[in-house]
């Protein structure tokens, strides 16, 4: 109600730009101090034509606000595939959270990927990949070390590959290697381009001629996508 006189509204609660994230009104954080200018505003509901004053509108104390930020604390390091087959590509990427960016990467036994913070690897066995994030900011946090291991995954056996060569003259070319559940088989004739596909056990050709002769190839990948030594 409208009134005069001072009037105290004790344990009031300021709410900063209508409870959102004020981030976006800050400038870019910095590594030094720096000075965050604010201004307040009050304002009370008019009551007729001379209630709408607001010259009687003070603070009854000093107002403390408190800015909290948050140093460079904590990184990640992940593999994609984390499961790989020997020597297939394996991206790594290392991360930096809170403080001030850029970040700088050190990357164990990889020097050459120093200050990179995705790199691609190509492991040929179980590999330890490691590398120390630390911030732009010198002297506020020390560096952080990540690690993460990448598995390579067997390679499947040669394939045991079969014909029933010879074969005369528009006969029947069967090649065959043993079935095994999610391996399939690339059977082809690399000097007369014939074949070429991705069979699951066994390659029947038909009506053959001579350009079936020859040495024909096969090689097993399997479940994984990893692909044998050829046959």
């Amino acid at each position: 109600t409208s009134g005069t006189g001072q009037q105290k509204f004790p344990n009031q609660n300021i709410l900063l730009n209508n409870g959102a994230s004020v981030a976006g009104c800050f400038s870019r954080p910095v590594c030094g101090a720096q000075n965050i200018p604010f201004s307040f505003y009050f304002y009370r509901k008019c009551h007729g034509p001379e209630g709408c004053d607001g010259s009687c509108i003070t603070a009854s104390q000093d107002l403390t606000i408190t800015l909290v930020g948050r140093t460079f604390d904590s990184a990640s390091l992940s593999a994609s595939p984390q499961n790989s087959c020997s020597g297939a590509p394996v991206t790594l990427t290392a991360r930096g959270y809170y403080g001030i960016p850029p970040y700088n990467f050190v990357w164990q036994g990889l020097p050459q990927y120093n200050g990179d913070s995705v790199i691609q690897v190509n492991p040929t066995a179980n590999t330890t990949y490691s590398v120390q994030v630390s911030s732009t900011c010198p002297g506020l946090t020390g560096p952080i070390t990540k690690s993460i291991n990448v598995k390579v995954l067997s390679k499947p056996p040669t394939p045991v590959f079969t014909s029933n060569s010879p074969v005369c003259t528009g006969g029947q070319l069967i090649l065959s290697a043993p079935p095994i559940p999610g391996t399939t088989y690339f059977i082809e004739n690399p000097s007369s381009g014939l074949g070429g596909g991705q069979y699951t056990s066994t390659a029947v050709f038909n009506n053959v001629t001579a350009a079936y002769s020859g040495t024909w190839i096969a090689v097993a990948t399997d479940a994984n996508g990893c692909s044998s030594d050829t046959a």
